[in-house]
């Protein structure tokens, strides 16, 4: 899968299975992310295949960020339905899903923090924050601590 290219191979047929050589380095670099990403679409059932394309059909990418343009939830996050086991769809925020589906779990204690907003100090924040939307797995989410999360943004506010 491409996050940027679609093409004939996806069950929904828009995705292509691009394969990105591993450099071997710590941290991993960003191909090998995208080489564990790629590696889990395809271990995916069909069904969340299909879901993982539709979404990322939904994604602008504007700086680096991947936009989602789809339904937004009333404190700003992205959402959209995903199919339980019944077949009945239920509402998710689409970066966590994403990114469990994609990158793996989130440990319990942990949240996901958008680090690209944190880089942004013309962005005022709160609900309206764009930065919500963002569905950017591989270089813009990143598992930390509530009170990480909380201070990095309380720095960011400091640097403004």
């Amino acid at each position: 899968m491409s996050f940027t290219d679609h093409g004939p191979t996806c069950p929904c047929r828009r995705c292509c299975q691009a394969r990105h050589p591993s450099r071997g380095s710590k941290p991993p670099t960003r191909e090998d992310r995208i080489r564990r990403a790629n590696a889990r679409y395809r271990a995916l059932e069909e069904r969340d295949q299909v879901v993982v394309c539709r979404v990322l059909g939904r994604i602008e990418v504007v700086n680096g960020c991947w936009r989602f343009t789809g339904a937004i939830s009333d404190t700003g996050y992205g959402i959209f339905g995903v199919p339980n086991e019944e077949g009945h769809y239920v509402a998710v925020r689409g970066h966590r899903w994403l990114y469990k589906t994609l990158v793996g779990p989130i440990p319990n204690e942990l949240t996901l923090d958008h680090t690209c907003h944190n880089s942004d100090l013309s962005c005022p924040g709160g609900n309206a924050c764009l930065h919500r939307r963002c569905f950017n797995v591989l270089d813009h989410l990143e598992p930390v601590t509530c009170r990480t999360n909380v201070n990095r943004g309380l720095e960011r506010r400091k640097a403004a």
